[in-house]
C-alpha cells in the first residue's frame, strides 16, 4: 500500500486509515487463530482468557466477560465451562455477594495467554519501534478504539485509574462509583465500568 500523499482529501485519508486498520486487525486475527488451531481452541477462549488475565475484580464475572465479548450469555456460559474443564479457569464466590462468582486463571490459563502473546509478537514490536513512538501508537489505538467504542455504544473496559470514578487518596486508590477502596493491582486492570474523564468535558 503506498504512503498518504500531503494532499490527500479527507474522504482518501479515511479510506486509508480504514484500510490500514483492517490490515492490522486481520493480522492479528489471523495469528491468533494459528495459535487456536496449534493448540485445539476456539479463538473466543483465547479472547476470554486475554480479557480474564486483565480484568478487575468489577469485570472478572460472567457478565462482564459476556459484555467485553459482546455474544450471548449462554454462548460465554459454555466457553466458561470448556475452559474450567481444560483447568484454565477458576470460581470463586464473591466475598459480599455469594451470588456472583468471579473468573480468575490458573497457572495453565496464564501460560497460555504468555504463549499467546510470546506468539504474536506485539511486545518485540513495540521495542523495535522504541519507546517513544511505541508510547505515542499507544495513545493513537487508545483514542481510536475510545472513539470506536463510543460511536458503537459499547463498553469502554478502560484502565481503572484513567477512569473520571477513580480518585486517590492518602489510603491509595479510591472508586467513585462504587464507593470501595482500590488496590495497586486492581487500578491497573481493565473495568467494564469504566468512563472516560473526557465525558465530563463533551457533558458540560
Amino acid at each position: 500500500m503506498s504512503e498518504p500523499s500531503p494532499a490527500e482529501s479527507p474522504a482518501a485519508m479515511a479510506l486509508h486509515f480504514t484500510e490500514l486498520t483492517l490490515q492490522l486487525a486481520e493480522l492479528l486475527l489471523h495469528e491468533m487463530h494459528r495459535f487456536a488451531a496449534l493448540h485445539r481452541m476456539d479463538i473466543v477462549h483465547l479472547r476470554a482468557l486475554l480479557f480474564l488475565d486483565r480484568a478487575n475484580r468489577y469485570s472478572n464475572t460472567l457478565a462482564g466477560l459476556t459484555d467485553y465479548l459482546g455474544l450471548t450469555k449462554g454462548t460465554v456460559s459454555k466457553s466458561v465451562a470448556l475452559l474450567e474443564q481444560a483447568g484454565h479457569l477458576r470460581r470463586t464466590p464473591d466475598s459480599q455477594d455469594r451470588r456472583v462468582q468471579h473468573l480468575s486463571l490458573t497457572a495453565s490459563g496464564e501460560d497460555v495467554v504468555q504463549r499467546l502473546l510470546t506468539h504474536l509478537r506485539l511486545g518485540d514490536i513495540a521495542r523495535c519501534m522504541g519507546m517513544p513512538q511505541a508510547e505515542q501508537a499507544t495513545q493513537m489505538l487508545r483514542h481510536v478504539l475510545s472513539t470506536c467504542q463510543r460511536l458503537n455504544q459499547r463498553r469502554a473496559f478502560g484502565i481503572c485509574q484513567g477512569c473520571r470514578h477513580h480518585q486517590r487518596t492518602p489510603m491509595g486508590g479510591f472508586c467513585g462509583l462504587t464507593q470501595q477502596p482500590l488496590d495497586d493491582d486492581q487500578s491497573q486492570r481493565l473495568c467494564r465500568e469504566f468512563a472516560s474523564p473526557w465525558l465530563e468535558v463533551l457533558e458540560s
